[in-house]
């Protein structure tokens, strides 16, 4: 796999701390945009990826909801 054209991306404002990215893959001659979040909340790091240009928002905040604490 490699991967190409990486850059920031908007952080989502959850958890204590986040950071966002987005950069392209490519496997067998066929290219992807992946965004990623790494949001961090106490201890727990969660990272959660799409293959589309933004991380919807409610998908984030149901996944963070789930976490324990």
């Amino acid at each position: 796999m490699i991967y190409r054209d990486l850059e920031p991306a908007p952080a989502p404002d959850l958890g204590d701390e986040s950071v966002g990215f987005r950069f392209t893959t490519s496997l067998s001659g066929v290219s992807s945009p992946a965004t990623y979040a790494v949001v961090r909340t106490d201890h727990i790091l969660t990272t959660m990826m799409v293959i589309t240009d933004a991380l919807p928002r409610p998908l984030l905040e149901a996944q963070l909801a789930k976490l324990p604490g």
